[in-house]
């Protein structure tokens, strides 16, 4: 089991320095995401329900 921690405790408002508190090599991205991952995703812009109309983006 992997348990939490505490990579840093400051103030709530954010400051532009506040990225360099921690490597980015402790948080574990993916490079590549799985399509099928989120059945929710949108993989195609006609399944996004927003269509064109002139200038008018709806």
């Amino acid at each position: 089991d992997e348990k939490m921690v505490l990579l840093a405790d400051h103030p709530v408002r954010d400051e532009p320095h506040d990225f360099i508190i921690f490597k980015r090599d402790l948080i574990k991205t993916k490079q590549v995401y799985d399509l099928d991952e989120s059945p929710l995703d949108i993989k195609d812009a006609k399944e996004s329900d927003v269509f064109r109309d002139g200038n008018k983006v709806r």
